[in-house]
């Protein structure tokens, strides 16, 4: 689920003191020039004045996220989620509703121009036009690089749970008793025979 982390139009999912620390993190990726995917419109000068990208960053509470960001000339929209293909799928959108509801425009020689100066979203009128599965194919070996990093520390809770559990299987059936497999087996929806397994690797444990 998208997260509101700092907004001119929507109201916050975090408080004003964090909205600062997801802003300082967001701006470190920003400054790096850390975006994966983006679209943008530059001024009379070449600077950026309304931007739209996709970013992976770390939020202060340490967890790694990934960032929508809409950072306009008037409205600054700025969201994030844990969920990649939800990040990919509201960046895409909020191109694309952006660019729908964008007024024409026009050059010195009266040409329209398109709304945007680059743009990697499929359909969308850019005067630079890139596809998107580059940024998307970043996006992914970014992903697959922090599900590995986070497989250590998720492996060595599961084993932990799972020795707890088949201890605690081999105490409940021992303290009951005669049936206390079964009586165990309906209590967590489980097959005696499973139950059994378990038990009987706890009391190896023990």
């Amino acid at each position: 689920m998208l997260r509101v982390i700092r907004s001119t139009v929507h109201g916050l999912d975090v408080s004003d003191d964090q909205a600062e620390e997801f802003e300082e993190a967001i701006g470190k990726v920003l400054t790096a020039r850390g975006e994966i995917r983006e679209t943008y419109a530059l001024d009379e000068i070449g600077q950026k004045f309304h931007q739209i990208a996709l970013a992976a960053y770390t939020d202060p509470a340490g967890e790694h996220r990934w960032a929508i960001l809409d950072t306009g000339p008037a409205e600054v929209d700025w969201q994030d989620t844990g969920d990649l293909d939800e990040a990919i799928t509201a960046y895409e959108q909020w191109v694309r509703e952006t660019t729908d509801c964008a007024g024409p425009s026009h050059d010195d020689e009266g040409n329209e121009r398109p709304v945007w100066d680059y743009s990697d979203v499929a359909g969308v009128p850019a005067r630079d036009q890139e596809d998107a599965e580059a940024g998307n194919v970043e996006a992914r070996m970014v992903d697959a690089v922090r599900a590995h990093e986070a497989f250590p520390a998720a492996e060595a809770l599961y084993q932990q749970a799972a020795r707890r559990r088949q201890i605690a299987f081999a105490r409940a059936i021992d303290t009951f008793g005669r049936g206390g497999q079964a009586a165990l087996a309906g209590r967590v929806d489980l097959k005696e025979p499973t139950v059994k397994s378990l038990a009987d690797r706890g009391r190896a444990l023990l």
